[in-house]
């Protein structure tokens, strides 16, 4: 029977050991997880880094856009207040009306520019919308006539406090 029994021991397939445990195939490639981990969380971490610095370049450039249109602006609305009458009215060769069109179209591209920036600047330049478009027309009346005083001082007033708010986002930008 020892013989029979050697001869069907032979015959029968290997043993094969059982598969390792999930915990054991952890542990033995425990280095390999952690590369991955730490890849996927650098990955995860640059492209928020390069969101962020992103919108801060575009709001930097909006910002920078608007504080020169505001110049602009605030140039025209002088001009329009202090020397348009004069100028019409000593028969010399005025600045073209065109200053009017400028303006809105100044007071309109710091509008765009501003959906680009956080909500401050946005109402900041619509209440600057709001005060042109009310008061724009009485700026050439001059600083002799009180509707001309008052329309400059809201125009400038609106100017300053969308310069202002521009100011503060950049300074608050990391």
């Amino acid at each position: 029977m020892t013989e029979r029994a050697n001869q069907y021991q032979l015959a029968a397939e290997p043993v094969t050991p059982a598969p390792p445990s999930f915990w054991q195939q952890l542990y033995k490639h425990r280095l390999a997880m952690i590369s991955l981990l730490v890849a996927i969380l650098s990955l995860g971490y640059n492209t928020w880094r390069n969101e962020a610095t992103e919108a801060h370049r575009n709001t930097r450039a909006a910002a920078f856009a608007i504080l020169q249109e505001l110049g602009e602006l605030q140039q025209i609305s002088s001009y329009r207040h202090y020397f348009y009458s004069r100028v019409r009215d000593e028969d010399l060769p005025a600045q073209e009306d065109g200053d009017w069109v400028r303006g809105w179209g100044k007071v309109l591209l710091i509008g765009d520019l501003s959906s680009l920036m956080p909500a401050s600047v946005a109402q900041a330049a619509a209440g600057l919308h709001a005060s042109w478009q009310q008061h724009a027309a009485q700026l050439e009346l001059g600083p002799a006539r009180p509707d001309g005083r008052l329309a400059e001082r809201a125009i400038m007033q609106s100017i300053n406090a969308t310069r202002r708010s521009v100011l503060d986002t950049l300074r608050a930008l990391e």
